[in-house]
């Protein structure tokens, strides 16, 4: 994935290749970190909620509307939180929880489904370990890769 292309190019032909970029990349990252300010991690979104923001990209940024087969896509992302492979830390801001997205019910069904529901993995910061940025998303979430 590569954070310097436009995302209304990147976006050109719809949400669900950019979805498949995502699976792709973590597929192949075992191990990252995100911090999310603002809303729901993209990884820990509902059906509902994910094609809430997707019509939202849509809808700003006016390319093509293919929302249905994005949010498939971002739901196939959810498989690496389950694989036992692949482990991620992930911070979300408390504005998360209060930035009303697609309404009351929306809303419920997100903050039954977690992230409160999740059980998080607590590790200690490791003196000397780095972290390389990989992508700035355009949630404002911050992924990043071990270093190597």
């Amino acid at each position: 994935m590569t954070s310097s292309v436009p995302w209304q190019e990147r976006l050109s032909a719809g949400t669900e290749a950019v979805q498949d970029e995502v699976i792709r990349w973590y597929q192949e990252t075992p191990e990252g970190q995100a911090y999310v300010p603002t809303m729901i991690w993209g990884t820990l979104q509902t059906e509902a909620y994910a094609t809430v923001i997707l019509g939202q990209v849509v809808d700003f940024l006016g390319v093509p509307d293919d929302v249905p087969a994005g949010v498939a896509k971002r739901m196939q992302r959810q498989q690496v939180l389950y694989d036992g492979e692949h482990h991620y830390d992930v911070i979300l801001g408390e504005q998360a929880l209060y930035t009303n997205i697609g309404g009351p019910e929306v809303m419920r069904e997100q903050m039954d489904r977690g992230p409160a529901r999740l059980t998080a993995r607590t590790r200690a910061a490791t003196p000397g370990r780095k972290w390389r940025p990989s992508v700035l998303s355009a949630s404002g979430a911050q992924l990043a890769r071990p270093a190597a």
